[in-house]
């Protein structure tokens, strides 16, 4: 499942990261890598989604989280 269909308070484990180098690299910089864990803060449908990683709050943008797939834990 994509990131994007998470809802508010759910956590998953990245599985992979679809897209081009840029795209890769920029959401590994953010701190989302493969492997990680992230919880879902903020997902209204409409707007960026908030994210909280290893204690951090990342904002990522819709069109970003729909090219991380993720497992819901």
């Amino acid at each position: 499942m994509k990131l994007i269909e998470l809802k508010e308070g759910e956590k998953a484990k990245v599985l992979s990261l679809f897209g081009g180098s840029n795209f890769v690299c920029k959401v590994k910089n953010m701190g989302i890598t493969e492997e990680c864990f992230i919880e879902v803060l903020k997902n209204d449908g409409r707007g960026p989604l908030i994210i909280k990683q290893d204690g951090s709050k990342i904002i990522i943008g819709r069109m970003m989280a729909s090219k991380i797939e993720v497992e819901r834990l």
